[in-house]
C-alpha cells in the first residue's frame, strides 16, 4: 500500500468524508479535533507511539485518520506543521499508535429538536489502535465507554511511568484538571 498524497487526505477530511479524522496542533489554544466538517475543543489527549507519549500540551504535530470501512482498513498519517508526512501505518514500517482523545461536543442548537442538553455534556471520544494485532479508529459519544476509555488511558499511563519509558518532548505543568475530565463535564 502506498501513502496517499497529503493533499487528497486534507481534501477528503475537509470535504467531510464521515470515516476521515484529524488532530490539528495549533500553537494557540491546543489542537482541535476535526470531523465531518466540525471542529472539536480537544480537552484531553493521549497520544503513545513506540515508547513516545505526547499529551494535549506536548502535542505539536498533525494525526489524520481513516476507520475502517468494509474491507479497507484503518490507517494513519502522522505529518508535520508542514503537512509533511512523518510516519505512516502505510509506509511498511511496523509501529505501535495508541491514541485516546476526549472532546466537547458542541453547543446545542435550541432551535433543533433533536439536540438534547443531556447529550451535548457527553464528551466525544476517540480512541485509536494500530499495531501488529491490527488497527482501528473508533469515535463514540457514550458516558460509560468515556469512563472506561479514562480507566484505560490511566492505566496505560501507568504502565509507561512504571518501566521508566523516557518520552522525547517534555510536558507541561497540567493545570487545567485534565485528569479530572469527567469531573469537569456537566452530566
Amino acid at each position: 500500500m502506498s501513502i496517499p498524497n497529503m493533499d487528497q487526505i486534507v481534501g477528503a477530511l475537509s470535504k467531510g468524508n464521515r470515516n476521515r479524522l484529524g488532530i490539528i496542533s495549533q500553537p494557540a489554544g491546543g489542537p482541535l479535533f476535526l470531523w465531518r466538517r466540525c471542529r472539536f475543543q480537544i480537552v484531553s489527549l493521549d497520544i503513545f507511539l513506540n515508547g513516545t507519549h505526547w499529551d494535549k500540551s506536548s502535542f505539536t504535530e498533525n494525526v489524520f485518520l481513516k476507520q475502517a470501512r468494509g474491507s479497507k482498513p484503518a490507517w494513519y498519517v502522522l505529518a508535520d506543521a508542514d503537512l509533511n508526512c512523518t510516519r505512516s501505518s502505510l509506509d511498511g514500517v511496523q509501529s505501535d499508535l495508541t491514541i485516546y482523545a476526549m472532546m466537547v461536543p458542541t453547543k446545542p442548537n435550541s432551535h433543533d429538536p433533536n439536540n438534547s442538553d443531556v447529550e451535548q455534556n457527553i464528551p466525544i471520544c476517540l480512541k485509536a489502535l494500530f499495531n501488529q494485532f491490527g488497527s482501528a479508529a473508533a469515535l463514540i459519544q457514550d458516558q460509560n465507554i468515556a469512563l472506561l476509555w479514562q480507566a484505560e488511558r490511566d492505566a496505560l499511563l501507568s504502565k509507561y511511568s512504571h518501566m521508566g519509558i523516557q518520552t522525547k518532548k517534555v510536558h507541561a505543568e497540567d493545570t487545567t484538571n485534565e485528569g479530572g475530565l469527567l469531573e469537569d463535564v456537566q452530566y
